[in-house]
């Protein structure tokens, strides 16, 4: 297996290393653009907290509780 190899497509820094292979070192240093990752010929995009998709939660009201009744 050759050693990983990746380029960043907006700045053009290159990595070159093992850690590429983990996600937490898929993200170019100088600009935050996923890394171009290329290990054995095979090129593949590198993972970017900056490019996740938008997730939108919708929260139900809370229904369980109870409206407060003063002591008689």
């Amino acid at each position: 297996m050759n050693m990983p190899y990746a380029e960043c497509p907006k700045c053009g820094a290159c990595y070159q290393g093992w850690a590429l292979l983990h996600s937490r070192h898929q993200t170019c240093a100088s600009c935050g653009v996923k890394l171009k990752i290329t290990v054995n010929g095979q090129t593949f995009e590198g993972y970017s907290p900056f490019d996740a998709e938008r997730l939108i939660i919708n929260l139900a009201p809370d229904k369980t509780k109870k409206k407060h009744q003063p002591k008689r």
